[in-house]
């Protein structure tokens, strides 16, 4: 049986911003962080809010370039630090396939699927 070993750097903004306010800079700001730590790890997760998550990752796949690693977004349906949530297994899917698949270009992990 093959152990699956993930390490992670957390970066967190401040102040957290809603999906819905999402702006062009803010893209921006996440794609210059990635670019930033992109020798340092082999793939990357980007959480997000659903309302725009979609659009989060199209901008990303035009603002980085060259992409040799994995570029997950995630969220989740219902928040994570609820009951119910979606989000922990969004998430545990998303560092996997963004620590262990070779998939060089932006994708969104939702639902068991990428």
């Amino acid at each position: 049986m093959k152990i699956l070993r993930i390490v992670y750097w957390l970066n967190e903004y401040d102040p957290l911003l809603d999906s819905s306010d999402i702006k062009f800079d803010d893209w921006i700001k996440i794609a210059k962080d990635i670019e930033k730590h992109y020798e340092d790890f082999d793939g990357f997760v980007v959480l997000h809010g659903t309302d725009t998550l979609a659009y989060t990752a199209s901008a990303l796949s035009f603002l980085i370039e060259n992409l040799s690693k994995p570029v997950v977004c995630s969220g989740a349906q219902i928040a994570i630090v609820e009951e119910d949530s979606d989000g922990h297994d969004n998430l545990i899917g998303a560092l996997l396939v963004a620590g262990n698949c070779n998939v060089p270009e932006v994708t969104v992990y939702f639902d068991e699927n990428y």
